[in-house]
């Protein structure tokens, strides 16, 4: 879980922080007047972060080249059909 922190707070204690994100193994949501503003996370689960979006993306990539004939009018018809099928709308 993300441990929200303000800007302010992380800049005094960023020494501190970078400590326990790397042995302690915590995360930080930093906020900037109250609002999420950036993370803080370990480089191993950023790596994991960029593989997963590596996998994701290459997904999207064969999957647009099995169904590069149907037009793209179509396959957002079919998307919105589903997603409203799900909502139970």
């Amino acid at each position: 879980m993300l441990q929200p922190i303000s800007i302010a707070q992380a800049r005094n204690k960023f020494s501190d922080l970078l400590g326990e994100v790397y042995y302690g193994g915590k995360r930080f949501l930093i906020e900037k007047l109250g609002k999420p503003f950036a993370v803080l996370v370990g480089v191993e689960e950023y790596k994991r972060f960029e593989e997963a979006r590596e996998y994701f993306f290459q997904k999207i990539k064969a999957t647009r080249a099995k169904n590069k004939e149907i037009p793209l009018r179509q396959i957002k018809k079919d998307i919105t059909s589903a997603v409203a099928a799900i909502r139970g709308k």
